[in-house]
């Protein structure tokens, strides 16, 4: 009964996790677009001029992009749609995976096709030793007590996407499951310039520590059944 139980419950987290990732795009979308959008003299400019030139990509795919960073070779997946325009500011979502897995596993269980339907990018960062450090949780590290950056390695991923493809950088958001979903709200707390929105999942109510947003950042938050 218990597997029974889990199995509806992963089902649903898979779900989740895939359906909250274009609609954080999908509204973050409609709020930020037209005059009717608030201003922030303190938002970060809406997008990278030096993303914004043609450049040849293999749209509707996924590529696997390696970028040092904190004197390590990472990697992250990109997923870039269809009917990407380099003319276009464009949403990014950051979608990180779960403890013990990695980006190609997030990608195959979430999947990319609400990114193409509504005209996304989708990056799915790779992290150290199958893991992230969400503050209090997972450091990928085999050594403790030092611990990998991640909120800075989230940033670095932003920066190289948005230096090749044009991308909305009030239209960031980040999403993922458990371990991914710890990150998702560390960013909200701890990078809440870079993020538009959060979306966790199955992240268990988690506690993030030295929680200092700049701003209030809408979050919506998936646990259990």
């Amino acid at each position: 009964r218990k597997l029974a139980g889990w199995t509806r419950s992963h089902a649903t987290h898979k779900a989740l996790v895939a359906v909250f990732a274009g609609s954080l795009a999908a509204a973050g979308l409609a709020a930020c677009s037209g005059s009717s959008a608030p201003s922030d003299p303190a938002a970060p400019q809406m997008y990278d001029p030096a993303g914004c030139n043609p450049i040849e990509h293999e749209a509707g795919k996924t590529t696997v992009v390696d970028i040092a960073f904190d004197g390590l070779e990472r990697s992250y997946r990109l997923f870039v749609p269809t009917t990407y325009d380099s003319t276009a500011p464009t949403p990014l979502t950051l979608n990180w995976h779960g403890l013990g897995s990695n980006g190609a596993q997030q990608e195959a269980y979430t999947g990319t096709v609400i990114g193409e339907d509504q005209g996304y990018l989708i990056a799915f960062p790779n992290g150290v030793g199958n893991a992230f450090n969400a503050g209090r949780c997972c450091s990928g590290s085999a050594n403790p007590p030092h611990q990998e950056d991640d909120v800075g390695f989230a940033r670095a991923v932003v920066a190289d996407i948005a230096s090749r493809f044009c991308v909305d950088r009030r239209r960031i958001f980040s999403t993922g499951m458990s371990n991914g979903g710890y990150m998702s709200e560390r960013l909200a707390c701890n990078a809440s310039d870079l993020v538009a929105a959060v979306a966790p999942v199955s992240a268990l109510g988690y506690s993030v520590q030295n929680c200092e947003p700049t701003r209030p950042v809408p979050m919506i938050v998936f646990n259990g059944t």
